[in-house]
């Protein structure tokens, strides 16, 4: 039994929209307006916006079996890529390009093979919810989910819903398997339904918090600064960091936030416009202190100050480093 588009259009979450296309269903995180002011932003930019972060398929059903078969015919940054598949809980497997291969720790720019996903997965007896992580780094339509004949599919929405705001480290940049990001894990600890709006490589920007979204987060994740502290002249840093949140408080006023401060990379000691990696904290911290119902992270604890938890050697948190990550942004949280 093949789910037709209405189905899988039920049970999809984090996608703001759903289409179907002629190579097949395509999801989409981003609004039309978030979309044309990121082609104008930036095209590097823009074509990162149309990967498929954060979007995930959860249903409940009593199908023994499920198989399914993506198509992705691009990809940003890094090729390797997975979808990965849970039941209860628990990943069970994944499609992926890397399987049985051996990974070395800077795996970021290494070619993997792109084309069609395909496979099947034995689900158990009785009914359960499957989960499908789709890749962070992709852009993937899906050709077929099927089921056994007569399988029930009831979707499976969250009541919550979250909002993350971020740079390539909230987006999943570096995670081998998409359902190991950080925010992945912070939504599934707080039954929240995943809009990720992370951008590799973006910085504060003023503009974005007032291209709302149709739906009213009930929290909403923010994470900038390091590609802040490494690329931007200091006199924008400052005025940026202060107008984001000014726009935060007037899109999204009295919404539980959660402001990450950046996390620690190994060349925090390279020459840039600001004294010190500290600054752009203590700007941060300053800016989005005016924000009611606010916490605030102390982001250098999240990942272990060890290159071996890194993809590539000191940036990018590699699957165990996002790990760490969840664990330790949980206990602050």
């Amino acid at each position: 039994m093949k789910l037709t588009f209405a189905q899988v259009k039920e049970i999809t979450l984090g996608a703001v929209s759903v289409e179907q296309a002629q190579d097949g269903i395509r999801f989409y995180r981003f609004t039309d307006e978030q979309f044309a002011a990121y082609e104008k932003r930036s095209e590097t930019f823009y074509k990162k916006s149309r990967s498929t972060s954060g979007i995930k398929l959860c249903f409940k059903t009593d199908s023994p079996v499920l198989s399914m078969s993506f198509l992705v015919d691009d990809h940003i940054g890094a090729s390797f890529m997975a979808f990965d598949v849970f039941v209860d809980g628990k990943r069970i497997g994944s499609l992926n390009n890397f399987e049985g291969q051996e990974i070395p720790q800077r795996y970021m720019k290494l070619p993997f093979p792109i084309g069609e996903f395909s496979g099947s997965f034995e689900l158990g007896e009785g009914e359960k919810t499957v989960m499908i992580h789709l890749p962070w780094n992709g852009f993937p339509a899906l050709q077929q989910l099927s089921l056994t004949d007569g399988a029930t599919v009831v979707p499976v929405k969250p009541k919550k819903k979250l909002l993350a705001l971020g740079d390539s480290i909230t987006y999943g940049n570096a995670a081998m398997h998409p359902s190991s990001r950080y925010v992945a894990q912070l939504c599934d600890a707080l039954a929240a339904e995943e809009f990720n709006k992370g951008i590799g490589g973006e910085f504060f920007w003023p503009e974005l918090p007032l291209m709302k979204d149709s739906f009213t987060p009930d929290y909403i994740l923010v994470a900038y600064g390091t590609n802040d502290w490494r690329k931007l002249p200091r006199a924008q840093f400052f005025r940026d960091v202060k107008g984001f949140f000014e726009n935060l408080n007037k899109a999204y006023p009295g919404i539980k936030t959660f402001v990450i401060t950046p996390i620690w990379r190994s060349n925090l000691h390279a020459e840039t416009d600001f004294t010190s990696i500290q600054e752009v904290i203590d700007a941060i911290r300053e800016a989005a202190s005016g924000r009611p119902d606010t916490t605030i992270v102390d982001g250098m604890p999240l990942v272990p100050h060890d290159i071996s938890y890194f993809a590539d050697y000191g940036c990018h948190p590699n699957d165990e480093g996002f790990r760490h990550y969840f664990e330790n942004l949980w206990k602050q949280l």
